[in-house]
């Protein structure tokens, strides 16, 4: 890329699983490898170990559940998101806080509420630049390791309607791109103008 940056920039791909955020993400690391890309959970050494122990014991209290997941976060920024931020880099991120929201807003007892609560901390001022949302109405597939399954017809809506709810507050800077009925490459096509229009708005 080469361009030089005002400030650091974090940019955010969400979606369900089966959505093809990992064909997206491939491309935009095929055209932009001066970015830094990293992933939520497990992008850290003490990461790792957090994730496995969440896909390990995925039937553990909610709440539990919600504070590995914002442990993770908060390691997570604190030593790649943060260091790459200051250094006024562009950075690339596999799930963020919305996942967290979409996801364990679905458990049981579990409220946005709750989970804001609890990742304050570990997200302090840290907020995404732009969020890409790739929403689809096709069935998630079910097979992907290490996921969090959404096997049923109303689990997939509750989880599509968690992230279209975020889209609506602005302050979530969220763009949606609705993916059902479009090849990658013009899903591709579409990520990269919202990528150019932030780096033209934070470049030097």
């Amino acid at each position: 890329m080469g361009v030089l940056m005002k400030k650091g920039i974090l940019i955010v791909l969400e979606g369900g699983d089966g959505c093809g955020k990992t064909t997206v993400l491939n491309k935009i690391k095929e055209d932009y490898k001066d970015f830094v890309f990293t992933k939520e959970p497990g992008d850290t050494p003490i990461g790792k170990r957090l994730r496995e122990l969440i896909f390990e014991f995925v039937d553990v209290d909610p709440i539990t559940q919600c504070y590995l997941f914002a442990t993770d976060r908060a390691e997570h920024i604190a030593k790649v998101i943060k260091p790459a931020l200051q250094a006024k880099k562009v950075i690339i991120c596999d799930r963020f806080i919305h996942s967290s929201l979409a996801y364990q807003g679905r458990l049981p007892g579990m409220t946005e509420k709750i989970i804001n609560r609890i990742n304050k901390a570990a997200l302090g001022k840290v907020k995404p630049d732009l969020v890409v949302f790739l929403k689809t109405d096709k069935s998630f597939r079910t097979n992907i390791e290490n996921s969090f399954d959404v096997q049923t017809e109303t689990q997939r809506n509750q989880l599509t309607q968690a992230f279209v709810e975020m889209s609506k507050n602005k302050k979530n800077n969220m763009f949606t791109i609705d993916v059902t009925n479009k090849d990658a490459d013009t899903v591709y096509a579409i990520v990269k103008i919202k990528i150019e229009e932030v780096l033209r708005k934070y470049g030097n």
